[in-house]
């Protein structure tokens, strides 16, 4: 059951206010849900809190703290000085963002939660001068809560840096059911209505209305009475009666009468970024589908289809989404009888996809006029996804418009902030789409993200891809992040994107971690055999798969140019720099051998083919209704259907697109793709500086062969780790250098460092100590080399001698020296965590309990001996030595054996 904000607000906020009056200063205001109120200087909308100075002198918030935890009174520090003057308010962002400098505008390190918590500012003695305790009630968007002359409060009309309004009452939480109503169900409408217990409503409203009809209206109420669970909780009940269309939408909003003031839910704040109404889709028995069903009602569908647009509403997988922006997107699909479409989201009101487990303010529904096998979409971002470049989710789905099918349409997430924290970037980095080939900062660039800063970033790389040389190549191992480069380079060759050379694509930059650029894929219809001529455009049914040079493994560099003659920059840059295509064409055969598959592989083995069987049984059903709705599309040869057309991927796409790269570029006289890589390929440990309190520390990984070596999915283990990236590739009798951060190792005084073509890659996790063990494991989990850690040497002539070393620790260290008869698992010493239950009992022993629980002597060594016939003979076991730090409670690190006595 639910617990009414209303009475936690009274027993919250009379703390809070009797903790305010004592100081000179007070929150006085703070914002847990900030849509649309106040932005910050970088153009994000993060929480706020605002601090009243309160007396009639000035105050210096110098060396003062704000926390969300009663716990931890130290978690965020004012700058010094932070003077703040009389009656003066001064504005702190709860973001996360971490800026503390004086003068400059604040964020804390953390943010507030909307579901209520503790939030506190405390003098530098420690003393709590302001706090909502134990918790604030919860929030809402875009509604403040704070003080005014009564006492605390929401205020739906917040005001960031001037003085309070009048705490005032707001709709919370409104909730419906069935989840998913039938025609017939009636639908219960709940509604919480937050205010003083003191001043109730004069009356509760339930406002409704079917598709784009007019509103009808019933009276909520309090009192245990007609659905309604329980009198007096504030939480206000409405039925809508049943007997609605099947496929229609069902909107509603509630309005609460006071006696001089309004509130309503949802506050419908903006008319072009909020919800004007809760609501839900009525359950349509006659549509199935193996596809997700992305819902859709507009009033005006044709202003839908323009570059301008209207508002729609949206219902996907279980959720409603009210006064969405939808138009028309792309270029030169524009005039398609069947349109590409994108719906964008108010701001914190995200769709959630992929089974909810993701949210995007921006999706797309793209069109598959252009291809008449449904799938070059889907697949093309598969393999993206499969190669483990990071890009958009993107899957079929099926389109309802205002209950009636419209289309299968393919779902493409939009690049954003969203999406590159998604997948693991730093959404504070520099974000660009380009349309051109890299060759301007400003013409032809939409900056996506550090909108306030220059594009003065984009220009030195512009300008570095013009270098040449050692110049050149110093620049890109520098500057350019090229496991992701190549790896995208690489994918985007398998699938033939002729149009990814001067536009379709962005470029990020990790601005304030290593700084290295990479791409991200976009707008894949272009793809798998199809391609773009000026006397025919996009839609032609001509496919390529082994026409250089557009088909050509280096396709994108100023010799191999697509049908218009274009070319890019960066790649022309990585392909025509002899070591970094070395890199690249290694990898990019570590992707035809696990994804495109040389030929003579059966049919039923293959991964593209399977992937089009997939598709195809998924797809069926509903690209019949499609075709039913639009036809053929009326290009090229309209015999082409469904089912032709995947039949001509298969034989006339992917069956030459092997030939030509495994046989033509490859295995042929000339040819440039290397074989196959060696299993079991060695690499060895080079030098290594172990430097705990700096981020100067680095591993030196020595690829001695004569061929470059793909370290893709390879591991580090031991003292630190690190998982290595798809693309990383050493180059033949050359090094990559391991470093925690990756700036600053470039930045080092000493050699190695920037500046002289290193391949530096990072950042590991943990700290190196000296002598410390360290692993490095293939793809496979294979050892391929080791270094460093406890030397451990036991032996015995099996005849039942033992004799023990153990070398390598610090003078004085703790052993544990394990023993487990149990030998029928991987060597560990047993199956329970790597310890046999014969062991185990080991590390309850008493110290110098010989030679299970001992200390080194002051050489970092210990040694113990058996005479013949202690142990029974041909008795094999496995053994650990443990060095443990007590105080960390964490291994520091170990060595393992099987013997025979």
């Amino acid at each position: 059951m639910r617990l009414p904000s209303t009475i936690l607000t009274l027993t919250v906020s009379v703390i809070s206010l009797a903790g305010a009056l004592t100081g000179q200063a007070r929150i006085a205001e703070f914002m847990a849900q900030n849509n649309l109120v106040l932005a910050d200087a970088e153009g994000d909308w993060p929480d706020w809190i605002e601090i009243e100075n309160t007396s009639a002198g000035a105050v210096d918030l110098g060396g003062w703290y704000l926390t969300d935890s009663s716990n931890n009174t130290t978690k965020w520090q004012f700058p010094k000085p932070t003077v703040l003057g009389a009656k003066q308010r001064l504005l702190v962002f709860a973001s996360g963002k971490n800026r503390a400098v004086s003068g400059k505008q604040l964020h804390t390190n953390f943010k507030l939660s909307s579901g209520g918590e503790y939030l506190g500012l405390v003098a530098p003695n420690l003393n709590v001068i302001s706090q909502f305790a134990p918790q604030y009630p919860p929030q809402f968007a875009d509604v403040s809560y704070g003080v005014d002359t009564s006492g605390p409060g929401h205020f739906p009309k917040p005001t960031p840096g001037k003085p309070n309004g009048t705490t005032q009452p707001v709709i919370g939480d409104m909730e419906y059911s069935p989840l998913t109503p039938k025609s017939a169900d009636p639908i219960l409408v709940t509604a919480e209505v937050v205010h003083n217990p003191n001043a109730p409503p004069v009356s509760v409203e339930l406002r409704y209305r079917m598709n784009f009809g007019a509103e009808s209206k019933t009276s909520m109420r309090d009192d245990g009475l007609g659905g309604d669970l329980r009198a007096g909780d504030h939480i206000w009940t409405g039925t809508i009666p049943g007997g609605n269309t099947a496929g229609s939408m069902l909107r509603w909003r509630v309005i609460a009468t006071f006696s001089k003031v309004i509130a309503t839910g949802p506050m419908f704040k903006s008319p072009t970024n909020s919800p004007q109404y809760c609501g839900t889709s009525i359950a349509d028995p006659s549509v199935h589908s193996a596809l997700p069903i992305l819902q859709w009602w507009v009033q005006d569908p044709a202003a839908a289809g323009t570059q301008t647009g209207t508002r729609c509403a949206v219902a996907y997988e279980g959720h409603f989404r009210d006064n969405v922006q939808v138009r028309r997107r792309g270029g030169s699909s524009k005039n398609w009888r069947k349109r590409n479409f994108k719906f964008d989201f108010n701001r914190g009101y995200p769709l959630l996809f992929a089974k909810g487990s993701h949210e995007a303010e921006e999706v797309n529904a793209n069109s598959t006029w252009g291809d008449k096998s449904f799938v070059r979409q889907a697949l093309s971002y598969e393999t993206y996804d499969r190669a483990g470049v990071v890009g958009s989710i993107a899957f079929p789905i099926r389109m309802e418009q205002n209950g009636q099918f419209h289309s299968v349409a393919i779902f493409v997430e939009q690049p954003d902030e969203r999406l590159l924290e998604r997948e693991g970037l730093d959404p504070r980095g520099a974000f660009y789409k380009m349309y051109n080939t890299l060759t301007s900062a400003t013409s032809g660039v939409e900056k996506k993200t550090r909108t306030w800063e220059s594009n003065s970033d984009l220009q030195a790389l512009v300008s570095g891809v013009t270098l040449t040389g050692q110049p050149l190549e110093h620049f890109l191992f520098d500057h350019v992040d090229l496991p992701a480069v190549l790896n995208y380079i690489a994918a985007t060759v398998l699938i033939h994107d002729q149009d990814h050379v001067h536009k379709n694509h962005y470029l990020y930059r990790d601005t304030e971690g290593d700084g290295e650029w990479r791409f991200l894929p976009w707008d894949k219809d272009l793809t798998i055999g199809r391609n773009y001529f000026r006397q025919y455009g996009v839609l032609n049914d001509i496919l390529w798969a082994d026409q250089d040079p557009a088909s050509h493994p280096l396709y994108g560099d100023r010799y191999h140019r697509n049908p218009g003659a274009r070319w890019n920059r960066l790649i022309d840059a990585c392909h025509n720099t002899p070591r970094i295509r070395a890199m690249f064409l290694r990898h990019l055969r570590t992707l035809l051998d696990e994804l495109l598959q040389p030929p003579g592989i059966p049919r039923t083995a293959l991964w593209y083919e399977r992937q089009l069987d997939q598709l195809k049984k998924l797809l069926d059903p509903d690209v019949a209704l499609d075709r039913k709705r639009w036809g053929v599309p009326s290009w090229g040869n309209q015999s082409y259907d469904f089912a032709t057309s995947l039949l001509r991927i298969e034989n006339s796409y992917f069956q030459p697109r092997r030939r030509h790269l495994f046989v033509t570029h490859s295995s042929n006289p000339g040819g440039i793709i290397p074989a196959r890589q060696t299993v079991g390929v060695k690499l060895v440990f080079g030098a290594i500086e172990t430097s705990p309190a700096s981020n100067e520390s680095f591993i030196e990984i020595v690829n001695d062969n004569t061929e470059a070596v793909d370290l893709t999915g390879w591991r580090l283990d031991g003292g630190v780790t690190f998982h290595f990236a798809a693309g990383t590739v050493i180059p033949a009798k050359e090094s990559a250098f391991l470093s925690p951060d990756p700036r600053a190792f470039r930045a080092r005084s000493s050699n190695p460092r920037g500046g002289q073509g290193l391949f530096v890659i990072g950042p590991y996790s943990g700290n190196l100590m000296p002598n410390e063990a360290i692993s490095l494991y293939d793809a496979s989990n294979r050892l391929i080399a080791n270094i460093g850690g406890i030397a451990y040497d036991l032996s015995s002539q099996s005849k039942g001698d033992l004799d023990l070393k153990v070398s390598g620790v610090a003078a004085g260290s703790r052993l544990f020296i394990l023993f487990s008869a149990d030998t029928r698992h991987r060597l560990a010493c047993g199956p329970l965590l790597g310890m046999g239950m014969d062991a185990l009992g080991t590390l309850t022993l008493p110290l110098n309990s010989q030679p299970f629980h001992v200390l080194a002597n002051n050489s970092g060594e210990y040694r113990f001996s058996a005479r013949p016939g202690t142990l029974p003979r041909q008795l094999t076991v496995d053994s650990r030595v443990l060095l443990l730090d007590f105080q960390a409670k964490k291994l520091l690190t170990s060595r393992i054996l099987r013997v025979t006595f």
